[in-house]
């Protein structure tokens, strides 16, 4: 993918479109933000922290991928080794499936928990002091509790 200079536009994409082959020419914001003009003048916005997280960004070089095997190593050391990350997730889960009261949640219920039991594994499998895990099992919890709360209003 190659970078070059653009031009301030009107509309924003998401971070789905920073694959689909657009050119961006990067600044900076006053808080470390990323901001990236792509060639059709759209602004993009990522969090300095997001982007980092899935390339290696110099201004000069433009942006290399991550290969695989760097994510799964660095997923290793932070989740611990997947087999048993996958053990611990598929008993978690099949305890819920085998419950009177699973057939009677919705999708976004069952989604929710779905979720939770991964992050729970990863805490249990992986660095328990991780508090991303946290935020997600807290953010997946308020989702389901924002939705019951907007159904009934």
């Amino acid at each position: 993918m190659s970078i070059k200079k653009g031009f301030i536009g009107v509309c924003l994409h998401d971070f789905n479109d920073f694959a689909a082959g657009h050119e961006y020419s990067f600044t900076t914001d006053a808080l470390g933000n990323y901001v990236a003009t792509d060639d059709v003048g759209c602004i993009v916005n990522f969090l300095a922290e997001g982007i980092n997280r899935y390339f290696d960004f110099s201004i000069n070089s433009g942006i290399k991928s991550d290969t695989v095997e760097d994510t799964l190593k660095e997923r290793g050391s932070r989740y611990g080794e997947f087999k048993y990350h996958a053990g611990i997730s598929q008993k978690l889960k099949s305890i819920m499936y085998n419950t009177s009261g699973w057939d009677g949640l919705n999708n976004s219920q069952k989604e929710s928990l779905e979720m939770i039991q991964h992050k729970v594994a990863r805490v249990l499998n992986g660095d328990p002091n991780y508090d991303d895990n946290w935020k997600d099992i807290a953010g997946y919890s308020t989702l389901v509790f924002q939705e019951l709360n907007n159904a009934s209003s």
